[in-house]
């Protein structure tokens, strides 16, 4: 999906320039962050890439936010969850999905995919909600 990053809307008049592409289980998060002027840089939506996880890497969720906003300060992360993680030298939330190591050189189903991705758009939520209820 893509955000303007004028008024981070979806569907605007503004040249398409000013768009980004954004995964979209979490556009709407990265739209409301904006919007409240916290000024995200990247992020990524996490992806369930089964050989990755064959591998050991685990699907991860991450905003990057410019470090120089001082609005981050209203942001107390540790109420998200214990596999949320704060870095505050380079202004990153990211969610790690540590269930997934489980599955490091098993054989990975349908079903194991449909519950990680259960898991992720939990995470997902959770996260838009307390983005919500920010300042």
């Amino acid at each position: 999906m893509k955000l303007c990053t004028v008024c981070w809307e979806d569907n605007c008049s503004h040249e398409d320039r000013f768009k980004v592409e954004i995964d979209e289980n979490i556009a709407e998060i990265i739209s409301i962050l904006n919007k409240k002027g916290y000024r995200t840089m990247f992020c990524c939506g996490g992806h369930i890439y089964v050989e990755n996880i064959r591998q050991g890497y685990v699907p991860n969720l991450y905003i990057s936010f410019n470090k120089y906003n001082s609005v981050l300060s209203n942001i107390d992360f540790v109420k998200l969850g214990a596999n949320w993680s704060w870095t505050k030298s380079n202004a990153t939330l990211r969610y790690f999905m540590k269930e997934a190591k489980q599955y490091k050189g098993k054989i990975i189903t349908q079903s194991d995919i449909e519950d990680m991705q259960v898991i992720l758009n939990n995470q997902v939520n959770i996260l838009k909600e307390y983005v919500k209820k920010l300042p």
